[in-house]
């Protein structure tokens, strides 16, 4: 089936999307349209109508001075009640698919791709530290979230996201009706404040070697 426009943020043409390329990601808006094809085959496969009672477009978003985009699902229009679902490191929105069919009984349900991450584009990060990054995921949610003009709603995000959701309804707790957390991580503070090299070479054997792969690694 073709795509319809659904609203005002439907596909943003793919030669407008091509300015969006990332030096490590080569021919994004080419291996985008493929990732889409796929992401359609998957809803698909679990029962759903893609673009009748399951649509899938992109978001534009004003981050930090620039325009970039959010790759949104969104599921359920027959209901009031909206439902947010947050995607871990690395992943994206389909990773809920599973359960989508259910929670669209109850919801209008929209699974984001996070900024710089899935299908949405990808902003330069030039932070290292770790409140600069929360506030790059959270910005571009918020700019999602506005651009859409969603007042309230529930709120769920697995691991890395449901961390971000955490801190987003502790930030913005008027916005969160309820919020559901699976799997969150959580870090402490490092008290050791040796250089990493002699902290490694305190731990066992198979240990270190994990540790060193690590710091190679990144």
């Amino acid at each position: 089936k073709q795509r319809t426009p659904i609203n005002d943020f439907d596909m943003i043409p793919n030669d407008d999307i091509s300015k969006f390329d990332h030096p490590r990601v080569t021919n994004f808006s080419l291996q985008r349209e493929k990732a889409i094809k796929l992401e359609e085959e998957i809803y698909t496969g679990v029962g759903f109508k893609v673009y009748e009672d399951l649509h899938i477009f992109d978001v534009p978003i004003e981050f930090r001075g620039k325009q970039e985009f959010v790759h949104t699902s969104r599921c359920g229009d027959e209901n009031d009640d909206v439902l947010v679902l947050v995607h871990g490191y690395g992943g994206n929105g389909i990773a809920f698919v599973k359960m989508l069919k259910d929670l669209s009984k109850r919801f209008k349900v929209y699974c984001v791709d996070l900024l710089g991450l899935g299908l949405s584009s990808r902003p330069k990060f030039e932070d290292d530290n770790a409140e600069a990054s929360i506030d790059y995921f959270l910005d571009g949610f918020e700019g999602w979230r506005k651009a859409l003009n969603i007042e309230k709603f529930v709120l769920g995000g697995h691991s890395m996201g449901a961390y971000l959701s955490g801190l987003y309804a502790a930030k913005v707790p008027t916005r969160v009706e309820k919020l559901y957390m699976f799997s969150p991580p959580g870090m402490t503070e490092d008290k050791d404040k040796r250089p990493h090299e002699e902290k490694i070479n305190d731990l066992g054997f198979f240990r270190r070697q994990f540790a060193k792969l690590g710091v190679n690694f990144f």
